[in-house]
């Protein structure tokens, strides 16, 4: 996605360069074009519709041998968020961006993929209605399970937040024609009109640009698809889609990474997210974690006594989706 580069000094400012000109070699694309080879993009268009439909037990295991096939070879494309990191670390003095002062948000995000995921909610949420958290929540409108109104209403009378995941788990979403991405999207949002969603996150964080544009025709304010970790864009620093109509905002960490692709344990899995916060508070960079309750429902004192950890550092403040975007909204306003 090529950005209009006068609109980098705006970006700048978000991140506290007020005296920032531009030059024709800081003409990066807002966004890499592409992270996915041709032989993964073909692979997700071809196994799609057939891993949406399969056991659940049988799809964990083939989408498990594909992530490790696919991740390989992955590029790391300049974006204007390393625009914005070389020219903040070449500074003589310190930056005071939109996030100068902590506590930095920390924006909480669930994944409902499959039945496992569905079943698990209320064991989720309950950890953090004790705990004082409002978290997001990401469905599919017409995947594996069916969707309980009580649960969902459930949620948003708690302060929980309803996104919007797609309408089936299309890992191939991002890839196909601007018509059936579109139509896609506008029915997902309409079975989940009365929640009013504002967020999305791409199957398979199957994103691509285009995918964005969509997003924001449609009248979404976010999508946190892209990924910051292991073979991801290494993008930390929300940035505006088609001036601020919808904010990227990058996934800082998700579990399937830590307990699935590696294989952690819970120590081990505890002291890389830390060690991964650590990295984004250093950028002042907000952070955003996903948890799938397919995954943490056998783990949940581990999931409690992470978000305790977190809270009691003092470094964040968790929030929803919303939250964060009337920030940005706000703090866009004012670079005008």
């Amino acid at each position: 996605m090529t950005a209009d580069i006068n609109l980098y000094p705006k970006i700048l400012k978000l991140y506290g360069v007020y005296d920032y000109s531009p030059t024709d070699e800081d003409a990066l694309p807002l966004f890499p074009e592409s992270r996915q080879s041709d032989i993964e993009i073909a692979a997700r268009r071809l196994l799609s519709r057939p891993l949406s439909i399969i056991p659940e037990p049988v799809f964990l295991a083939v989408t498990k041998m594909l992530k490790a096939a696919l991740q390989k070879g992955h590029k790391k494309p300049l974006s204007a968020d390393h625009l914005i990191e070389r020219i903040i670390k070449g500074r003589s003095v310190p930056y005071k961006g939109l996030w100068f002062s902590r506590p930095r948000p920390l924006v909480l995000t669930h994944d409902v993929d499959l039945n496992a995921c569905f079943e698990n909610i209320e064991k989720v949420a309950s950890i953090e209605n004790r705990l004082g958290i409002c978290s997001t929540w990401h469905f599919l409108t017409n995947g594996r399970y069916k969707l309980k109104r009580a649960i969902l209403n459930d949620l948003a009378a708690s302060g929980h937040e309803i996104g919007l995941h797609g309408v089936w788990h299309d890992i191939a979403l991002g890839f196909r024609s601007p018509s059936f991405q579109t139509e896609m999207i506008k029915e997902g949002l309409h079975e989940l009109a009365e929640y009013k969603p504002i967020s999305f996150r791409a199957p398979g964080l199957a994103w691509t640009p285009l995918l964005s544009k969509i997003l924001a025709d449609c009248g979404l304010r976010a999508d946190s698809s892209l990924k910051t970790y292991n073979s991801g864009w290494n993008i930390f620093r929300p940035m505006p889609v088609d001036d601020g109509r919808l904010w990227e905002l990058p996934l800082t960490l998700q579990d399937d990474y830590l307990f699935k692709n590696l294989r952690l344990g819970e120590k081990d899995a505890k002291l890389l997210l830390l060690e991964t916060l650590d990295e984004t508070d250093k950028r002042q960079a907000p952070a955003v974690l996903n948890f799938h309750p397919s995954i943490i429902k056998d783990r949940l004192d581990w999931y409690k006594g992470m978000l305790e950890r977190i809270l009691d550092s003092g470094r964040w403040k968790i929030l929803k989706v919303s939250d964060i975007i009337k920030q940005l909204d706000e703090a866009w306003r004012e670079v005008q």
